[in-house]
């Protein structure tokens, strides 16, 4: 499968340099040509770097551990994103640490990522074509001006795909 350009929602590298020189607002002309970034905590590396680089068509661009701490980790990157990807001694997932919790959106944070493509559509198929599983399927929200499915990771957490 071909790469499929993307860029991430909601996710922006912002400096606090960057956000000092207006104030305490970050002049939108200065998120222009922005490479987004997100950091996932993952239980198993090489698993979530399989399906995040087969899925998505990312290069790894570094891969390492940090000495004497036990941090795995990888950054993924694409034209015009960076995904870092994170293994840490002692992290457990969301079902174990709040086993109350049944959906991460009822936690306040972040609790999803997506990415925008130009042709939602022909992504949507490729996926498909590959036998991704799919979280839901293309669709259109009521009142929305885009289209949208979605796909869980290796390790479930949420992935959105918009376009028109």
């Amino acid at each position: 499968m071909s790469k499929l350009p993307f860029l991430l929602l909601p996710f922006s590298l912002i400096t606090p340099a960057a956000m000092a020189a207006d104030g305490a607002r970050l002049p939108a002309s200065q998120l222009q040509g922005a490479t987004p970034f997100i950091a996932v905590s993952v239980a198993d590396l090489d698993r979530q770097l399989a399906w995040y680089t087969s899925t998505f068509g990312l290069a790894v661009y570094s891969r390492g551990e940090l000495p004497g701490r036990g941090i795995k980790y990888a950054l993924l990157r694409s034209d015009s994103a960076l995904i870092e990807l994170l293994q840490v001694p002692g992290s457990r997932p969301r079902a174990l640490l709040a086993p109350s919790v049944s959906d991460a959106v009822q936690l306040h944070g972040f609790f999803k990522s997506g990415v925008v493509v130009p042709d939602v559509e022909a992504a949507f198929k490729a996926l498909k074509a590959k036998g991704e599983k799919f979280a839901f399927e293309l669709t259109r929200p009521p009142g929305g001006p885009y289209r949208v499915f979605g796909l869980h990771d290796a390790e479930g957490n949420l992935v959105q795909v918009f376009g028109n």
